[in-house]
């Protein structure tokens, strides 16, 4: 065996223990890896003072990586690639098996809480990101690349992490980009009408969107969502002729008035007065009008107009006089965003949907530790990692002699069940708040799919856990319909179901399955339609006939029922077709080092 060391600062003239040397390991002249190195120790004896030992570690490229990624969150993935509308075409267009990847975002038909059976709507489906997506971005961002037969396999491509968000909202920057504000000077808007007159704000200081005009005065919606409008300012109305009493009570109105297709569809009234009725002569003021106020919150679909509108019992020519009206200096009409919320048909940046509490590191982590994946550097590139489960990066091996290299000058240590470092051996997802896990816990002690290897062993007590930073996620059937899917919810005090932020989901994701009992899928833009498929996700690739379940183990109850026959399971689980092949060889009592 040698070590090949490299970098030359390093060792001009002397070794700095402050700086990493990298290097090349070397058995029998052939590389089995290669990353840098860091001195711990050098032992001299007193009489052999020429020979001199050095103790380092070695530290592989593969830690490299996660060096590079450091503490970087998933959301600082630049994903805007797969930035879309979110309306029920786009959606739709995810449930087709054909377009299952591995790359970009599906929308798979998930009871994030308070869902009927038979009616779905655009804003009950929310982005799930493929996971190889996650771990393509990772690497790249990181300026490493992979070659894994398991990342490419059809399996992998077809695993996603659901939204596990309350509710998808714009960004802080769309939202901004979506507001104006608008002001006038001194003007005068000429003669008053019984119709409504348009206020006209000649400047403005904010409109990212350029949604506001000043030679009209009207705001025209470039991006449907929810908005709230503001007006304020002062009105002065005068005599132009002389005014004689009306026969009956007269009133002003400020408005703040909404049209689609220049039809009004709704008022919001943000100002009113009465004035003294009576006889006013040229010249006279009739009445100094001020009006402030907000509309509430409601959705603009693209193209809407907002127009803030004075309404004055005046017309022209009117048989009670001719009547003018002053607009005041800064006058005031704005927006704001108050409700980010997503709503069909708005663009969606697929960041925002990203969870912002996460590692890159421990995503990829659990990845790795969840299907028992061997890393190891590339000999060629050291920027490049091959990726394979236990079994076949052993399997895709050939076996070498290496009786000629035993050191037969020195005692051979043969250890029984030398790697058997654990009583226990566990492996499970996190447990999560939702009502399916905390139903699953109370009944049963464990977390949702968890399994347990316990070893007949008398001298070691300790477990040997291995946990990722997923949840589980129980798939839910219900004799009202035959759709089996997932369900990520609390209830609250009253029972009802609401929704909760919840911690990282894994599943697979099958696309459109047949559905006997079909639902109404609605959009608020396009319509209403029957379904008859719906997109399937789940911890099993099939609940009718499943061949591969993404739980550790299998799991003491499920909640649902085959509709059509016998309801069966699979064992082809995690735990045994990841993990078992490594723990039995560990936990065999003839195994030995």
């Amino acid at each position: 065996t040698s070590v090949q060391t490299s970098g030359v600062i390093n060792f001009a003239p002397d070794f700095n223990p402050n700086l990493k040397a990298s290097f090349v390991l070397l058995v029998e002249g052939i590389e089995q890896f290669r990353g840098y190195m860091k001195l711990q120790n050098i032992t001299r004896t007193q009489d052999q003072l020429q020979q001199v030992m050095y103790e380092v570690n070695l530290f592989g490229d593969v830690a490299s990586i996660f060096g590079v990624i450091g503490d970087a969150k998933l959301n600082a993935l630049d994903l805007s690639a797969y930035d879309h509308t979110y309306n029920k075409a786009t959606q739709i267009a995810t449930w087709n098996t054909a377009n299952i990847n591995g790359a970009g975002y599906v929308y798979p038909m998930i009871n994030y809480g308070g869902m009927g059976v038979s009616s779905w709507d655009v804003n009950d489906f929310f982005p799930a990101i493929y996971v190889k997506t996650y771990i393509d971005e990772i690497f790249d961002a990181a300026g490493y690349s992979y070659t894994s037969t398991f990342f490419s396999s059809s399996y992998f491509k077809h695993l996603i992490v659901p939204f596990a968000g309350d509710k998808l909202t714009i960004s802080a920057l769309a939202a901004y980009q979506r507001t104006f504000r608008a002001n006038t000077t001194a003007l005068t808007s000429g003669v008053a009408v019984t119709s409504y007159t348009p206020i006209v704000y000649n400047a403005e200081t904010l409109d990212p969107l350029n949604q506001f005009s000043i030679v009209t005065g009207k705001f025209t919606t470039a991006q449907r969502g929810y908005y709230s409008f503001y007006a304020s300012g002062v009105s002065t109305f005068d005599a132009i002729t002389t005014v004689t009493p009306f026969p009956f009570p007269a009133s002003f109105w400020a408005n703040i008035n909404v049209y689609r297709a220049s039809v009004l569809i709704n008022t919001y009234n943000v100002g009113y007065t009465g004035y003294s009725n009576g006889t006013y002569s040229s010249g006279a003021v009739i009445k100094i009008f001020t009006y402030q106020g907000w509309t509430p919150t409601f959705v603009c679909e693209v193209g809407d107009v907002v127009q803030v509108e004075i309404r004055s019992p005046f017309g022209s020519p009117h048989t009670y006089g001719t009547v003018g009206q002053t607009i005041s200096a800064n006058s005031v009409f704005l927006n704001q965003i108050s409700n980010t919320a997503i709503v069909d048909g708005s663009p969606l940046t697929i960041n925002e949907t990203l969870p912002i509490d996460i590692k890159q590191s421990d995503f990829l982590m659990s990845i790795i530790r969840m299907f028992n994946l061997f890393v190891e550097t590339d000999k060629n590139d050291s920027n490049n990692l091959i990726i394979d489960t236990y079994d076949s990066f052993y399997g895709a091996g050939t076996t070498q002699d290496w009786s000629k290299l035993l050191d037969v000058s020195k005692p051979v240590i043969i250890t029984p069940m030398g790697a058997l470092d654990a009583r226990r051996y566990t492996v499970k997802y996190t447990q999560d708040t939702d009502f399916w896990n905390k139903k699953y816990f109370d009944s049963y002690g464990k977390t949702y799919g968890e399994y347990n290897k316990d070893i007949t062993n008398d001298f070691l007590k300790n477990e040997n856990k291995n946990e990722v930073i997923f949840a589980p996620t129980p798939s839910i059937g219900t004799t009202a319909v035959d759709r089996i899917i997932p369900e990520i919810y609390q209830l609250d005090s009253t029972g009802l179901q609401t929704k909760l932020r919840s911690k990282l989901r894994i599943l697979y994701y099958a696309g459109a399955k047949n559905t006997v009992n079909g639902f109404t899928y609605t959009s608020y833009v396009t319509g209403s339609s029957s379904e008859i498929y719906y997109p399937y996700a789940g911890h099993i690739d099939d609940p009718i006939t499943p061949i591969a379940d993404l739980s550790f183990g299998v799991p003491n109850e499920i909640y649902y029922v085959n509709p059509y026959g016998q309801t069966s399971y699979t064992n082809n689980n995690l735990f045994n077709q990841y993990h078992k092949l490594f723990i039995d060889e560990i936990t065999d009592v003839n195994s030995k080092i």
